[in-house]
């Protein structure tokens, strides 16, 4: 007697639809994996991407903070090339400006005195124009607070007319090219007067 089970195992048409069952279950199982495969290759793909663009982005900031750094460089070269030369010049400016504030008003009634004396003035002046061409200036510090970056002092003076540590007399002037010490200013500073020792009896 045959049974329903064997009538199943035994009908084709059952068989197949079996068989057709599980190649869908087959396919449908690969196209899952496809697709995680897929998933997985594409968020790969996205890190390396990630990784370039931050490569990129690291490697162009660096090349502009290069670009920066040597267009200040080739400023600065250009701005200060003269710095050495123009450190000369102010300090045979200076040694001629000493040497007129030398002649006395009595001296420059000799004739001979007087022309050396217009000769050292016309000097001066030719050194004032030249380094003001080329950005650098004098600096002034009287009347203002001791600044050791600009300033470098020669005496210090008791006075009661002046604050302690302020510039009262600028001995040989200092001079700035652009924005940068050349020659610092030799001054004198105020200081706290002494104290007399009161008299005891």
């Amino acid at each position: 007697m045959m049974t329903i089970e064997d009538n199943k195992n035994n009908n084709p048409i059952a068989g197949k639809a079996k068989e057709s069952n599980s190649t869908e279950k087959d396919q449908e199982e690969n196209g899952r994996k496809s697709i995680e495969d897929d998933k997985e290759k594409i968020t790969k793909l996205m890190q390396t991407i990630d990784d370039y663009k931050n490569r990129w982005l690291r490697a162009a900031a660096e090349n502009e903070n290069i670009r920066k750094r040597f267009t200040k460089e080739l400023k600065d070269s250009r701005e200060y090339a003269v710095s050495e030369i123009a450190k000369d010049v102010a300090e045979l400016k200076e040694n001629f400006h000493l040497a007129k504030t030398s002649i006395s008003q009595e001296l420059l009634q000799d004739k001979h005195i007087e022309a050396i004396y217009r000769g050292i003035e016309m000097i001066d002046k030719l050194f004032n124009e030249m380094l003001k061409k080329h950005g650098v200036k004098p600096i002034n510090p009287i009347g203002k607070a001791f600044d050791h970056n600009y300033h470098q002092a020669i005496h210090h003076k008791p006075s009661t007319e002046h604050a302690p540590g302020t510039v009262i007399e600028v001995i040989k002037s200092g001079y700035m090219i652009k924005d940068r010490l050349l020659i610092p200013a030799l001054v004198s500073v105020a200081k706290e007067p002494e104290e007399k020792p009161t008299a005891t009896n």
